[in-house]
């Protein structure tokens, strides 16, 4: 009798320290994946439209958003870049524009003076959304949503950010998408400063956005992420949703209206 008391005893031990385990992982496992935000961002010294001078007012502002980052550049530049980032959570991925997916693709007819300045800048715009699977890939416990926004976003240049956590809720709007800011230009209707994804489709975004590229045969405009965006869009609608208008806008619009509380 006595040992199968011991036994029923050991057994209730055994199960409420299951209980205890399982209710603490969960607990741990939560605090740390309390972000459903991660955003990737980047910065190479090559030909641009604004010359590298602009980049140290810029950053200033632009790289102080409160949400943990995957950087993307030349580790020579992560001292450069961490002197704008200061403490906020940032993880430094050395990756050459030699390492490049977009390099398969790149071709000398991607420049236009005005538009593409330069081959290699077209290659980083084109990386964009390679950098947005490499970062889902590589994170140990993904987020819900993967943002590119350009190191130099064009509405937080002369203005610091909201300091609030960049964790969004986007229950509201249809799942599954790219979430993008419209604009009219000549050649393009998508501003690429800011891509909001969801990450169930960024392999099958890649796939898409690659093939599309990888057929372009209209010279510096398939050196523009934004004209192979608008194509993307032409071809697959569905994996598509606007959220605002104008450069960057849809990360304002994060802000004003899609914070958690």
């Amino acid at each position: 009798m006595l040992k199968r008391n011991t036994i029923l005893i050991l057994g209730i031990l055994l199960i409420i320290t299951f209980v205890l385990y399982n209710f603490v992982f969960q607990k741990i496992n939560e605090n740390f994946n309390e972000d459903n935000v991660t955003v990737v961002s980047g910065y190479w010294q090559v030909g641009n439209k604004y010359g590298d001078n602009k980049y140290d007012a810029w950053f200033k502002n632009t790289l102080r958003i409160n949400q943990r980052y995957v950087f993307f550049c030349d580790k020579s530049m992560n001292s450069y870049i961490s002197q704008f980032r200061g403490d906020y959570e940032t993880k430094y991925v050395d990756y050459s524009m030699d390492s490049f997916y977009s390099k398969n693709y790149a071709l000398d007819d991607w420049i236009d003076t005005t538009h593409v300045p330069s081959k290699e800048l077209g290659m980083i715009w084109n990386e964009k959304i390679h950098m947005l699977k490499l970062a889902k890939d590589m994170d140990p416990n993904p987020t819900k949503y993967y943002i590119w926004i350009d190191a130099a976003v064009a509405p937080y240049r002369n203005t610091i950010p909201q300091q609030s956590r960049l964790n969004i809720d986007l229950s509201m709007l249809p799942p599954n998408k790219l979430y993008y800011s419209y604009v009219k230009d000549d050649y393009h209707n998508f501003a690429a400063t800011v891509l909001i994804i969801d990450s169930n489709i960024i392999d099958v975004f890649h796939d898409k956005y690659y093939d599309i590229l990888q057929n372009c045969n209209d010279k510096w405009k398939c050196g523009s992420d934004q004209y192979i965006f608008t194509k993307m869009m032409e071809l697959y609608p569905e994996y598509f949703y606007k959220i605002s208008e104008g450069y960057g806008e849809n990360l304002v619009t994060l802000y004003e209206k899609y914070l958690q509380e």
